[in-house]
Protein backbone atom coordinates (compact mmCIF):
# COMPACT_ATOMS: atom_id res chain seq x y z
CA UNK A 1 0.00 0.00 0.00
CA UNK A 2 1.19 3.09 -0.84
CA UNK A 3 1.64 6.14 2.10
CA UNK A 4 0.86 9.30 2.21
CA UNK A 5 2.85 12.52 2.76
CA UNK A 6 2.52 14.17 6.41
CA UNK A 7 0.34 17.15 4.85
CA UNK A 8 -1.82 15.30 2.70
CA UNK A 9 -2.64 12.43 5.18
CA UNK A 10 -3.61 15.70 7.44
CA UNK A 11 -5.85 17.08 4.74
CA UNK A 12 -7.78 14.03 4.02
CA UNK A 13 -8.93 13.84 7.62
CA UNK A 14 -9.53 17.69 7.87
CA UNK A 15 -11.89 17.54 4.42
CA UNK A 16 -13.05 14.32 6.56
CA UNK A 17 -13.44 15.89 9.64
CA UNK A 18 -15.10 19.03 8.36
CA UNK A 19 -17.87 17.47 6.63
CA UNK A 20 -18.89 15.25 10.12
CA UNK A 21 -18.28 18.67 12.12
CA UNK A 22 -20.74 20.21 9.70
CA UNK A 23 -23.16 17.09 10.00
CA UNK A 24 -22.60 16.82 13.86
CA UNK A 25 -23.20 20.35 14.59
CA UNK A 26 -26.32 20.87 12.45
CA UNK A 27 -27.32 17.78 14.57
CA UNK A 28 -26.44 18.58 17.84
CA UNK A 29 -28.32 21.83 16.71
CA UNK A 30 -31.22 19.62 15.90
CA UNK A 31 -31.08 17.53 19.00
CA UNK A 32 -31.00 20.90 21.51
CA UNK A 33 -34.27 22.10 19.98
CA UNK A 34 -35.77 18.46 20.61
CA UNK A 35 -34.54 17.64 24.25
CA UNK A 36 -33.23 21.10 25.52
CA UNK A 37 -30.36 21.74 27.56
CA UNK A 38 -31.52 19.45 30.46
CA UNK A 39 -31.49 16.65 28.22
CA UNK A 40 -28.48 17.48 26.78
CA UNK A 41 -27.06 17.46 30.15
CA UNK A 42 -28.07 13.84 31.01
CA UNK A 43 -26.09 12.90 27.97
CA UNK A 44 -23.26 15.18 28.60
CA UNK A 45 -23.15 13.80 32.12
CA UNK A 46 -22.50 10.25 30.89
CA UNK A 47 -20.07 10.65 28.47
CA UNK A 48 -16.84 11.16 30.65
CA UNK A 49 -17.27 7.97 32.50
CA UNK A 50 -18.07 6.05 29.17
CA UNK A 51 -15.45 7.70 27.34
CA UNK A 52 -12.86 6.40 30.65
CA UNK A 53 -14.34 2.85 30.36
CA UNK A 54 -13.56 3.00 26.48
CA UNK A 55 -10.00 4.26 27.15
CA UNK A 56 -9.22 1.52 29.22
CA UNK A 57 -10.33 -1.03 27.11
CA UNK A 58 -8.41 0.11 23.69
CA UNK A 59 -5.11 0.80 26.42
CA UNK A 60 -3.79 3.20 24.21
CA UNK A 61 -3.02 0.30 21.66
CA UNK A 62 -4.39 1.84 18.58
CA UNK A 63 -2.13 4.81 19.09
CA UNK A 64 0.88 2.74 19.44
CA UNK A 65 0.54 0.71 16.53
CA UNK A 66 0.09 3.33 14.19
CA UNK A 67 3.77 4.38 15.54
CA UNK A 68 4.83 1.09 15.44
CA UNK A 69 3.45 -0.12 12.14
CA UNK A 70 5.30 3.32 10.86
CA UNK A 71 8.88 2.42 12.62
CA UNK A 72 8.59 -0.94 10.94
CA UNK A 73 7.45 0.37 6.98
CA UNK A 74 10.23 2.64 7.27
CA UNK A 75 12.66 0.06 8.17
CA UNK A 76 11.05 -1.67 5.14
CA UNK A 77 9.61 -4.45 7.27
CA UNK A 78 5.70 -4.83 5.72
CA UNK A 79 5.49 -8.44 7.41
CA UNK A 80 6.22 -7.23 10.93
CA UNK A 81 3.93 -4.34 10.51
CA UNK A 82 1.21 -6.66 9.73
CA UNK A 83 2.21 -9.35 12.32
CA UNK A 84 2.06 -6.03 14.83
CA UNK A 85 -1.18 -5.87 13.47
CA UNK A 86 -2.40 -8.68 14.33
CA UNK A 87 -1.12 -9.34 17.48
CA UNK A 88 -3.15 -6.27 19.01
CA UNK A 89 -6.25 -6.61 16.81
CA UNK A 90 -5.98 -9.86 18.91
CA UNK A 91 -5.87 -8.25 22.26
CA UNK A 92 -8.41 -5.49 21.27
CA UNK A 93 -11.23 -7.92 20.00
CA UNK A 94 -10.77 -9.72 24.01
CA UNK A 95 -10.67 -6.33 25.71
CA UNK A 96 -13.54 -4.50 24.53
CA UNK A 97 -15.55 -7.75 24.68
CA UNK A 98 -14.89 -7.97 28.58
CA UNK A 99 -15.05 -4.44 29.64
CA UNK A 100 -18.56 -4.54 27.78
CA UNK A 101 -19.60 -7.75 30.16
CA UNK A 102 -18.23 -6.14 32.87
CA UNK A 103 -19.65 -2.99 32.90
CA UNK A 104 -23.20 -4.35 32.48
CA UNK A 105 -23.00 -6.08 35.79
CA UNK A 106 -21.44 -2.88 37.44
CA UNK A 107 -23.65 0.00 36.40
CA UNK A 108 -25.97 -0.81 39.04
CA UNK A 109 -23.61 0.09 41.57
CA UNK A 110 -21.66 2.91 39.48
CA UNK A 111 -24.95 4.64 39.68
CA UNK A 112 -24.64 5.04 42.82
CA UNK A 113 -21.61 6.83 43.82
CA UNK A 114 -21.11 8.56 40.17
CA UNK A 115 -24.35 9.94 39.60
CA UNK A 116 -26.95 12.32 41.43
CA UNK A 117 -29.82 12.15 38.42
CA UNK A 118 -30.69 8.51 38.68
CA UNK A 119 -32.03 9.14 34.44
CA UNK A 120 -28.40 8.79 33.12
CA UNK A 121 -28.77 4.81 33.99
CA UNK A 122 -30.78 3.77 30.87
CA UNK A 123 -28.89 5.65 28.66
CA UNK A 124 -25.69 4.71 29.74
CA UNK A 125 -26.76 0.46 29.51
CA UNK A 126 -27.47 1.46 25.98
CA UNK A 127 -24.50 2.93 25.23
CA UNK A 128 -21.77 -0.42 26.28
CA UNK A 129 -22.20 -2.35 22.72
CA UNK A 130 -20.70 0.16 21.52
CA UNK A 131 -17.63 0.04 23.77
CA UNK A 132 -16.68 -3.40 21.73
CA UNK A 133 -17.08 -2.03 18.54
CA UNK A 134 -15.19 0.72 18.73
CA UNK A 135 -12.36 -1.06 20.53
CA UNK A 136 -12.13 -3.87 17.30
CA UNK A 137 -12.36 -0.88 14.50
CA UNK A 138 -9.95 1.04 15.98
CA UNK A 139 -7.11 -1.63 15.58
CA UNK A 140 -7.83 -1.10 11.85
CA UNK A 141 -7.54 2.64 12.04
CA UNK A 142 -4.18 2.41 13.92
CA UNK A 143 -2.85 0.11 11.24
CA UNK A 144 -4.27 1.89 8.36
CA UNK A 145 -2.65 5.26 9.81
CA UNK A 146 0.55 3.63 10.74
CA UNK A 147 0.95 2.94 6.94
CA UNK A 148 -0.15 6.65 6.50
CA UNK A 149 -2.98 6.06 4.87
CA UNK A 150 -6.03 8.37 6.26
CA UNK A 151 -8.67 7.72 3.74
CA UNK A 152 -10.36 4.89 5.98
CA UNK A 153 -10.14 6.66 9.05
CA UNK A 154 -11.86 9.22 6.88
CA UNK A 155 -14.64 7.23 5.38
CA UNK A 156 -15.61 5.12 8.04
CA UNK A 157 -16.02 8.20 10.35
CA UNK A 158 -18.09 9.39 7.49
CA UNK A 159 -20.08 6.46 7.93
CA UNK A 160 -20.17 6.50 11.47
CA UNK A 161 -21.53 10.37 11.59
CA UNK A 162 -24.52 9.89 8.92
CA UNK A 163 -25.64 6.42 10.72
CA UNK A 164 -25.34 8.26 14.11
CA UNK A 165 -27.42 11.55 12.62
CA UNK A 166 -30.48 9.40 10.62
CA UNK A 167 -30.81 6.84 13.82
CA UNK A 168 -30.11 9.17 16.45
CA UNK A 169 -32.90 11.47 15.43
CA UNK A 170 -35.41 9.23 14.81
CA UNK A 171 -35.12 7.32 17.51
CA UNK A 172 -34.85 10.28 20.20
CA UNK A 173 -38.56 11.59 18.67
CA UNK A 174 -40.14 8.21 18.55
CA UNK A 175 -39.00 7.86 22.35
CA UNK A 176 -39.24 11.03 23.75
CA UNK A 177 -43.00 11.84 24.79
CA UNK A 178 -42.40 7.94 27.40
CA UNK A 179 -39.83 10.73 28.87
CA UNK A 180 -37.03 12.91 28.53
CA UNK A 181 -34.68 10.27 29.30
CA UNK A 182 -36.18 7.75 26.96
CA UNK A 183 -35.72 10.56 23.63
CA UNK A 184 -31.77 10.91 24.78
CA UNK A 185 -31.64 7.04 25.01
CA UNK A 186 -32.50 7.10 21.24
CA UNK A 187 -29.73 9.30 20.94
CA UNK A 188 -27.56 6.69 22.45
CA UNK A 189 -28.83 4.15 20.16
CA UNK A 190 -28.15 6.19 17.42
CA UNK A 191 -24.49 6.18 18.57
CA UNK A 192 -24.10 2.50 18.91
CA UNK A 193 -25.43 1.90 15.84
CA UNK A 194 -23.25 4.21 14.34
CA UNK A 195 -20.27 2.75 15.45
CA UNK A 196 -21.06 -1.03 14.35
CA UNK A 197 -21.63 0.67 10.66
CA UNK A 198 -18.46 1.85 10.90
CA UNK A 199 -16.52 -1.40 12.08
CA UNK A 200 -18.49 -2.37 9.22
CA UNK A 201 -17.05 -0.07 6.77
CA UNK A 202 -13.67 -0.31 8.23
CA UNK A 203 -13.84 -4.08 8.02
CA UNK A 204 -14.68 -3.72 4.25
CA UNK A 205 -11.58 -1.46 3.33
CA UNK A 206 -9.43 -3.70 4.57
CA UNK A 207 -10.32 -6.73 3.26
CA UNK A 208 -10.38 -4.91 -0.34
CA UNK A 209 -6.97 -3.50 0.46
CA UNK A 210 -5.57 -7.16 2.02
CA UNK A 211 -4.50 -8.44 -0.85
CA UNK A 212 -1.73 -6.03 -1.13
CA UNK A 213 -0.35 -6.60 2.09
CA UNK A 214 2.07 -9.46 1.95
CA UNK A 215 1.24 -11.81 3.81
CA UNK A 216 3.03 -14.92 2.65
CA UNK A 217 6.34 -13.22 3.98
CA UNK A 218 7.71 -14.10 7.64
CA UNK A 219 8.43 -11.52 9.94
CA UNK A 220 11.42 -11.72 12.63
CA UNK A 221 10.01 -10.29 14.91
CA UNK A 222 8.71 -12.08 17.81
CA UNK A 223 5.18 -12.50 19.36
CA UNK A 224 6.73 -11.45 23.04
CA UNK A 225 8.51 -8.47 21.35
CA UNK A 226 5.22 -7.25 19.33
CA UNK A 227 3.13 -6.90 23.39
CA UNK A 228 6.55 -6.00 24.81
CA UNK A 229 6.61 -2.94 22.70
CA UNK A 230 3.01 -2.13 22.50
CA UNK A 231 2.82 -2.08 26.29
CA UNK A 232 5.87 -0.23 26.71
CA UNK A 233 4.08 2.68 24.73
CA UNK A 234 0.10 1.78 25.48
CA UNK A 235 0.50 1.44 29.12
CA UNK A 236 1.65 5.41 29.79
CA UNK A 237 -0.92 6.28 26.85
CA UNK A 238 -3.54 4.60 28.66
CA UNK A 239 -2.14 6.50 32.51
CA UNK A 240 -2.80 9.50 30.03
CA UNK A 241 -6.07 8.98 28.60
CA UNK A 242 -7.42 7.10 31.45
CA UNK A 243 -6.30 10.18 33.58
CA UNK A 244 -7.71 12.90 31.54
CA UNK A 245 -11.05 11.12 31.54
CA UNK A 246 -11.01 10.49 34.76
CA UNK A 247 -10.65 14.42 35.53
CA UNK A 248 -13.65 14.78 32.95
CA UNK A 249 -15.64 11.89 35.22
CA UNK A 250 -14.48 13.78 38.16
CA UNK A 251 -16.01 17.30 36.47
CA UNK A 252 -19.17 15.74 35.19
CA UNK A 253 -19.72 14.61 39.24
CA UNK A 254 -18.07 17.60 41.15
CA UNK A 255 -19.38 20.77 39.08
CA UNK A 256 -22.79 19.79 39.36
CA UNK A 257 -22.54 19.54 43.14
CA UNK A 258 -20.40 22.51 43.50
CA UNK A 259 -22.93 24.29 41.58
CA UNK A 260 -25.89 23.24 43.78
CA UNK A 261 -23.31 24.56 46.99
CA UNK A 262 -24.52 28.15 45.71
CA UNK A 263 -27.95 27.48 45.85
CA UNK A 264 -29.25 26.50 42.71
CA UNK A 265 -31.84 23.76 41.55
CA UNK A 266 -30.87 20.38 40.41
CA UNK A 267 -32.90 21.36 37.33
CA UNK A 268 -30.80 24.43 36.39
CA UNK A 269 -27.68 22.80 37.78
CA UNK A 270 -28.08 20.18 34.99
CA UNK A 271 -29.21 23.07 32.50
CA UNK A 272 -26.20 25.07 33.48
CA UNK A 273 -24.13 22.02 32.47
CA UNK A 274 -25.43 21.06 29.33
CA UNK A 275 -24.92 24.61 28.23
CA UNK A 276 -21.04 24.46 29.33
CA UNK A 277 -20.49 21.06 27.45
CA UNK A 278 -23.41 20.18 25.01
CA UNK A 279 -23.46 23.63 23.62
CA UNK A 280 -20.13 25.85 24.32
CA UNK A 281 -17.60 23.14 24.36
CA UNK A 282 -18.90 21.61 20.96
CA UNK A 283 -18.43 24.81 19.63
CA UNK A 284 -15.01 25.43 20.93
CA UNK A 285 -13.66 22.36 19.73
CA UNK A 286 -14.92 22.94 15.70
CA UNK A 287 -11.10 24.17 15.44
CA UNK A 288 -9.77 20.94 16.63
CA UNK A 289 -10.89 18.92 13.14
CA UNK A 290 -7.47 20.42 12.12
CA UNK A 291 -5.77 20.02 15.62
CA UNK A 292 -6.50 16.63 16.21
CA UNK A 293 -5.99 15.48 12.20
CA UNK A 294 -2.54 17.30 12.71
CA UNK A 295 -2.13 15.45 15.78
CA UNK A 296 -3.16 12.03 14.52
CA UNK A 297 -0.58 12.63 11.17
CA UNK A 298 1.76 13.74 13.05
CA UNK A 299 2.42 10.60 15.31
CA UNK A 300 3.16 7.89 12.21
CA UNK A 301 5.27 11.28 10.13
CA UNK A 302 7.59 11.92 13.28
CA UNK A 303 8.06 8.50 14.02
CA UNK A 304 8.96 7.34 10.61
CA UNK A 305 11.43 10.47 10.77
CA UNK A 306 12.69 9.28 14.39
CA UNK A 307 13.36 5.65 13.24
CA UNK A 308 15.24 7.61 10.24
CA UNK A 309 17.27 9.71 12.25
CA UNK A 310 16.13 12.78 10.03
CA UNK A 311 16.11 15.30 11.76
CA UNK A 312 15.63 17.80 9.69
CA UNK A 313 12.68 16.80 8.49
CA UNK A 314 11.42 16.32 12.68
CA UNK A 315 12.33 20.32 12.79
CA UNK A 316 10.85 21.23 9.62
CA UNK A 317 7.31 18.95 10.36
CA UNK A 318 6.93 20.58 14.34
CA UNK A 319 7.84 23.75 13.44
CA UNK A 320 5.12 23.73 10.30
CA UNK A 321 2.62 22.03 12.85
CA UNK A 322 2.77 24.49 15.07
CA UNK A 323 2.60 27.22 12.81
CA UNK A 324 -0.48 25.46 11.50
CA UNK A 325 -1.87 25.46 14.87
CA UNK A 326 -1.57 28.91 15.61
CA UNK A 327 -2.77 30.40 12.55
CA UNK A 328 -5.67 28.36 12.93
CA UNK A 329 -6.25 29.28 16.75
CA UNK A 330 -6.20 32.99 16.71
CA UNK A 331 -9.02 34.08 14.29
CA UNK A 332 -11.40 30.98 15.82
CA UNK A 333 -10.90 32.52 19.13
CA UNK A 334 -11.96 35.93 18.07
CA UNK A 335 -14.81 35.14 16.68
CA UNK A 336 -15.64 32.65 19.51
CA UNK A 337 -15.13 35.79 21.92
CA UNK A 338 -16.72 38.56 20.17
CA UNK A 339 -20.02 36.31 18.62
CA UNK A 340 -20.24 33.44 21.30
CA UNK A 341 -23.54 35.07 22.58
CA UNK A 342 -24.81 35.68 19.22
CA UNK A 343 -23.64 31.96 17.68
CA UNK A 344 -25.15 30.07 20.51
CA UNK A 345 -28.26 32.16 20.25
CA UNK A 346 -28.67 31.60 16.37
CA UNK A 347 -27.75 28.15 16.63
CA UNK A 348 -29.30 26.80 19.86
CA UNK A 349 -31.37 29.45 20.73
CA UNK A 350 -29.62 29.95 24.23
CA UNK A 351 -27.99 33.10 24.92
CA UNK A 352 -26.39 31.97 28.04
CA UNK A 353 -23.87 28.97 26.90
CA UNK A 354 -22.34 32.20 24.34
CA UNK A 355 -21.44 33.59 27.56
CA UNK A 356 -19.59 30.56 28.62
CA UNK A 357 -17.89 30.28 24.94
CA UNK A 358 -16.84 33.92 25.04
CA UNK A 359 -14.78 33.01 28.73
CA UNK A 360 -13.65 30.02 27.04
CA UNK A 361 -12.49 31.60 23.90
CA UNK A 362 -9.90 33.11 26.15
CA UNK A 363 -8.35 29.74 26.88
CA UNK A 364 -8.32 28.24 23.49
CA UNK A 365 -5.62 28.75 21.38
CA UNK A 366 -3.76 26.82 24.17
CA UNK A 367 -6.17 24.53 24.00
CA UNK A 368 -5.20 23.66 20.30
CA UNK A 369 -1.63 23.78 20.97
CA UNK A 370 -1.88 21.23 23.80
CA UNK A 371 -3.59 19.04 21.38
CA UNK A 372 -0.88 19.72 18.48
CA UNK A 373 2.14 18.89 20.77
CA UNK A 374 0.79 16.23 22.30
CA UNK A 375 0.64 14.89 18.69
CA UNK A 376 4.42 15.68 18.22
CA UNK A 377 5.44 14.15 22.07
CA UNK A 378 3.40 11.01 20.36
CA UNK A 379 5.56 10.98 17.61
CA UNK A 380 8.86 10.86 19.43
CA UNK A 381 8.27 8.55 21.94
CA UNK A 382 8.03 10.77 24.69
CA UNK A 383 4.58 9.49 26.30
CA UNK A 384 5.72 9.51 29.47
CA UNK A 385 5.97 13.38 28.88
CA UNK A 386 2.35 13.73 28.44
CA UNK A 387 1.50 11.95 31.18
CA UNK A 388 3.24 14.27 33.06
CA UNK A 389 2.02 17.13 31.53
CA UNK A 390 -1.38 15.89 31.46
CA UNK A 391 -1.85 14.99 35.21
CA UNK A 392 -0.85 18.30 36.51
CA UNK A 393 -2.76 19.99 34.22
CA UNK A 394 -5.76 18.12 35.23
CA UNK A 395 -5.22 18.91 38.78
CA UNK A 396 -5.30 22.72 38.26
CA UNK A 397 -8.61 22.05 36.20
CA UNK A 398 -10.35 19.68 38.64
CA UNK A 399 -8.97 22.11 41.88
CA UNK A 400 -10.21 24.92 40.36
CA UNK A 401 -13.27 24.19 39.96
CA UNK A 402 -14.05 22.09 43.41
CA UNK A 403 -13.17 25.83 44.97
CA UNK A 404 -14.12 28.20 41.93
CA UNK A 405 -17.43 26.88 41.16
CA UNK A 406 -19.00 26.61 44.66
CA UNK A 407 -18.27 30.13 45.46
CA UNK A 408 -21.13 32.68 45.27
CA UNK A 409 -21.13 35.42 42.71
CA UNK A 410 -18.67 32.45 40.54
CA UNK A 411 -20.63 29.93 40.14
CA UNK A 412 -19.79 28.54 36.18
CA UNK A 413 -17.35 31.29 35.56
CA UNK A 414 -15.02 30.11 38.47
CA UNK A 415 -15.26 26.53 36.41
CA UNK A 416 -14.30 28.79 32.87
CA UNK A 417 -11.35 29.86 34.82
CA UNK A 418 -10.06 26.96 36.18
CA UNK A 419 -10.43 24.94 32.66
CA UNK A 420 -8.35 28.24 30.66
CA UNK A 421 -5.59 27.88 33.34
CA UNK A 422 -5.21 24.20 32.43
CA UNK A 423 -5.26 24.59 28.68
CA UNK A 424 -2.57 26.95 29.69
CA UNK A 425 -0.71 24.63 31.73
CA UNK A 426 -0.80 21.76 29.45
CA UNK A 427 0.22 23.64 26.26
CA UNK A 428 3.39 25.23 27.92
CA UNK A 429 4.75 21.78 29.76
CA UNK A 430 4.37 20.35 26.66
CA UNK A 431 6.60 22.72 24.43
CA UNK A 432 8.97 22.39 27.65
CA UNK A 433 9.32 18.91 27.02
CA UNK A 434 9.28 18.86 23.12
CA UNK A 435 12.55 21.33 23.34
CA UNK A 436 14.19 19.05 26.14
CA UNK A 437 13.96 15.93 23.70
CA UNK A 438 14.65 17.21 20.46
CA UNK A 439 16.68 20.58 21.03
CA UNK A 440 14.60 22.05 18.15
CA UNK A 441 13.57 25.41 18.96
CA UNK A 442 10.61 26.92 17.78
CA UNK A 443 10.54 29.69 14.84
CA UNK A 444 9.28 32.60 17.56
CA UNK A 445 9.25 35.33 14.89
CA UNK A 446 7.20 33.59 11.92
CA UNK A 447 5.17 30.94 13.90
CA UNK A 448 3.69 33.04 16.84
CA UNK A 449 4.70 36.94 17.31
CA UNK A 450 3.90 37.59 13.45
CA UNK A 451 0.82 35.96 13.96
CA UNK A 452 -0.30 37.30 16.91
CA UNK A 453 0.03 40.97 15.71
CA UNK A 454 -2.26 39.75 13.18
CA UNK A 455 -4.53 38.36 15.51
CA UNK A 456 -4.28 42.16 17.25
CA UNK A 457 -4.67 43.82 14.41
CA UNK A 458 -8.24 41.45 13.58
CA UNK A 459 -9.57 41.91 17.06
CA UNK A 460 -9.55 45.32 16.96
CA UNK A 461 -10.98 45.36 13.35
CA UNK A 462 -13.57 43.05 14.78
CA UNK A 463 -14.36 45.56 17.90
CA UNK A 464 -14.26 48.76 16.82
CA UNK A 465 -16.23 48.24 13.36
CA UNK A 466 -17.72 45.12 12.83
CA UNK A 467 -19.00 44.38 16.51
CA UNK A 468 -20.95 47.86 15.88
CA UNK A 469 -22.66 46.22 12.86
CA UNK A 470 -24.12 43.75 14.94
CA UNK A 471 -27.46 43.29 17.08
CA UNK A 472 -29.12 40.09 18.79
CA UNK A 473 -31.66 40.78 16.12
CA UNK A 474 -29.65 40.21 13.17
CA UNK A 475 -30.07 37.31 10.57
CA UNK A 476 -27.92 34.21 9.53
CA UNK A 477 -26.78 35.94 7.02
CA UNK A 478 -25.28 38.92 8.88
CA UNK A 479 -23.45 37.04 11.44
CA UNK A 480 -21.81 35.14 8.42
CA UNK A 481 -21.09 38.19 6.60
CA UNK A 482 -19.67 40.23 9.65
CA UNK A 483 -17.48 37.27 10.32
CA UNK A 484 -16.25 36.55 6.92
CA UNK A 485 -15.28 40.20 6.89
CA UNK A 486 -13.39 39.61 9.94
CA UNK A 487 -11.80 36.61 8.58
CA UNK A 488 -10.99 37.97 5.16
CA UNK A 489 -8.73 40.59 7.12
CA UNK A 490 -7.37 38.46 8.62
CA UNK A 491 -6.22 36.66 5.72
CA UNK A 492 -5.30 39.45 4.26
CA UNK A 493 -2.84 40.24 7.14
CA UNK A 494 -1.06 37.00 6.79
CA UNK A 495 -0.14 38.00 3.19
CA UNK A 496 0.90 40.96 4.37
CA UNK A 497 3.15 39.95 6.76
CA UNK A 498 4.22 37.43 4.56
CA UNK A 499 3.25 34.53 7.06
CA UNK A 500 1.28 32.46 3.90
CA UNK A 501 2.33 33.28 0.30
CA UNK A 502 0.43 31.77 -3.20
CA UNK A 503 4.02 29.56 -3.38
CA UNK A 504 3.73 27.46 -0.44
CA UNK A 505 -0.33 27.19 -0.45
CA UNK A 506 0.03 25.59 -3.87
CA UNK A 507 2.98 23.61 -2.47
CA UNK A 508 0.39 22.24 -0.21
CA UNK A 509 -1.98 21.44 -2.37
CA UNK A 510 0.61 19.48 -4.76
CA UNK A 511 1.52 17.82 -1.66
CA UNK A 512 4.98 19.20 -1.50
CA UNK A 513 4.92 19.98 2.51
Amino acid sequence: MKNQSFIMGALILVIAGFINRIIGFAYRVIVVRIVGAEGIGLYEMVFPVYIMILVLATAGIPLAISKLVSARIAKNDPAGAYKIFKIALLFLFISGLLFSLALYFILPFLMKIAFTDPRVEIIFQTMIPAIFFISVSSAFRGYFQGLQQMMPTALTQTVEQVTRVIIGLYFAQYLLPHGLEYGVTGLAIGMVLGELMGLVAILVIFFKKRKKVPLSSKSSLSGLNILTDIFSLSIPITLTRTFATIILALEAIILPQRLMATGITLSETTSIYGQYSGMALPLLVLPTIITISLAVTLVPAISEAAAQKNYFVISSRINKSIQLTILVGIPSSIVFYFWGPELTLLLFNNIDAGYILKTLAIGSIFLYLQQTTSGILQGLGEVKAILRNSVIGGLIRLGGIYYLAAIPGYGITGALLAVNTSFIAMAFLNNISIARVTGISIELKKNIIKPLWCGVITAAFAKLIILNLITFENNIMNILMTISLTLALYLCSLLIFRIINIKSLLQVLKNKW
